[in-house]
């Protein structure tokens, strides 16, 4: 009876062991979704290092077109995701 409650302790401290490794594992990542994104394969992960977010959106594949026709009210949502 006793071994039987030891193996368990032992068991369920693995499984919280891998849990909490696999928890350290996951990368936060800055993601960016301009006005009508989806039509050009956004929302995506922004790298950190991005200074130029507007020149880095054009880069990958938003139109300069859609940048210029918001004039001053150009905007994009933000949040925090894991990769």
């Amino acid at each position: 009876m006793v071994l039987g409650y030891l193996v368990n302790i032992i068991m369920d401290y693995g499984i919280d062991k891998k849990m909490k490794k696999n928890q350290r594992i996951k990368k936060s990542v800055k993601m960016i979704d301009p006005p009508s994104g989806w039509k050009y394969g956004f929302p995506k992960p922004i790298p950190e290092d991005v200074k130029d977010e507007l020149k880095w959106l054009v880069e990958n594949g938003y139109p300069q077109e859609e940048i210029d026709s918001c004039g001053k009210h150009f905007w994009c949502r933000y949040w925090i995701g894991e990769e």
